[in-house]
């Protein structure tokens, strides 16, 4: 027979996380939380608690909602309504995580495919009868593989759910947020506009159309749905969205390693993330003003697209600027982008040749972390109307003209095809490396 302490603590904690007052509801449950794999409504409240407090801890370090939904269904692997509320709670840890970001292999996405993989596999006849609870399942299926990165497998998921429940507007959403990953932006764009029309103007699923329409170039559909957002726009000449005088933002882009060393401490085939800045020409696309450090699929003078979220927020002149993840390069920029490396054997010698150079080319230099200057590496950036011969004998008698500065850049020379000069400035380039490792060895 149930304890009556049982009884209460169950609906004290229903009706405090039904107030969405989740402290109050671990506070009854936590007396009886050993009973999770025995009881089911026990079992229950747990999962329910666990989907309102994404991001908690265990003293162990580990994520609770990946810690306790697995011990709980272990013991429940088969019971289709407690998996889909497991799943969605893991579901919401997930999310947490940004979207350009691997998600971890034993983390809360690759955990929810397992659980709710198991559960489909072995579900009894009844629940495979039962077209929505079914639905659900694949849905969180789903969403759990997109979280997880597993792309191809997801949009099978996503299209045997939408089978059973294409009434459902947050599904087609969720759909279309797996096509905007995958880049397939046509699909998304009307994957979208089914959400749409099942949910109305839901800020969400306008911003997917707004960056969907962006990628297509489609300027007017945007336009309209940031205009629907309450966000000013035009069509611009090239047939674009354009939101005139947003702030200067930054782009967080993977990166791996340039193939030489550097001011880093990430190992060269490692992948890291990047900031460059942008130039907004709309809330989610604009055009690429710094250059990146080490090898990515963008550079300076770009035209890329984000994602509407930021994935962090950083300061600069005194404001916040947001950082958003990199969905897709739209245009290549077509500027001469070299890199080079120099020796300053007088402290802040490059800094002549820095910023605004000549042929409205610009010297950016990348600068150690360690603060240490006397090597240094960079980009330079030059318009592609440069005559590159005649920037090539005005930039050396510059560099000449600079006492303690030795710079070469090799790719220069390699575009020149002056490839006896080009085999010299890399022999070069690992010769002042070598220089620098020398002393520091000393």
């Amino acid at each position: 027979m149930r304890e009556q302490a049982l009884d209460d603590a169950l609906a004290a904690a229903a009706s405090a996380l039904g107030e969405g007052d989740p402290v109050v509801a671990r506070a009854r449950l936590s007396p009886f939380e050993p009973l999770a794999t025995t009881d089911r409504q026990v079992a229950r409240s747990w999962l329910e608690l666990l989907r309102q407090t994404p991001g908690e801890r265990l003293a162990s370090g580990e994520l609770e909602v990946v810690a306790r939904s697995k011990r709980i269904l272990t013991a429940f692997p088969n019971d289709a309504e407690l998996v889909a509320i497991g799943c969605d709670a893991l579901i919401r840890e997930a999310e947490r995580l940004p979207p350009d970001q691997p998600p971890p292999p034993a983390g809360a996405a690759h955990t929810a495919v397992a659980i709710v993989q198991r559960c489909l596999e072995s579900l009894a006849q009844p629940d495979r009868d039962d077209s929505e609870r079914l639905g659900y399942l694949q849905i969180g299926l789903a969403n759990a593989l997109r979280l997880a990165h597993l792309y191809d497998r997801a949009g099978a998921a996503y299209r045997a759910a939408l089978k059973r429940g294409p009434e459902h507007g947050w599904w087609w959403f969720n759909y279309g947020l797996l096509l905007k990953a995958q880049g397939d932006f046509k699909e998304g764009l009307a994957v979208n506009d089914k959400a749409l029309a099942k949910l109305g103007p839901e800020r969400p699923v306008l911003w997917n159309i707004a960056i969907c329409a962006t990628a297509l170039g489609e300027g007017k559909r945007a336009m309209e749905a940031y205009q629907r957002l309450g966000i000013p726009c035009i069509v611009n000449d090239a047939g674009m969205p354009q939101t005139r005088d947003l702030p200067a933002a930054q782009v967080r882009v993977a990166s791996v390693g340039p193939g030489h060393a550097g001011p880093t401490t990430v190992p060269d085939r490692a992948v890291s993330f990047e900031l460059v800045w942008v130039s907004p020409l709309s809330p989610c696309h604009g055009v690429v003003q710094t250059p990146t450090y080490r090898q990515a699929s963008i550079d300076y003078g770009d035209v890329v697209l984000w994602d509407a979220i930021p994935v962090s927020m950083g300061r600069s002149g005194g404001r916040q600027v947001p950082r958003f993840p990199l969905l897709t390069r739209l245009r290549q920029g077509d500027e001469y982008r070299f890199r080079f490396i120099a020796l300053q054997r007088r402290r802040g010698a490059i800094e002549a040749l820095e910023g605004p150079s000549l042929e409205g080319g610009q010297l950016f230099v990348h600068r150690p972390p360690e603060g240490t200057e006397e090597l240094l590496y960079g980009k330079l950036v030059l318009p592609a109307s440069t005559d590159l011969a005649t920037f090539r004998q005005a930039f050396t008698e510059r560099i000449q003209s600079i006492a303690g500065l030795e710079l070469v850049v090799p790719e220069m020379l390699e575009a020149l095809g002056d490839t006896a000069a080009a085999g010299k400035a890399h022999t070069m380039w690992r010769g002042l490396e070598r220089t620098i490792e020398k002393r520091r060895d000393d």
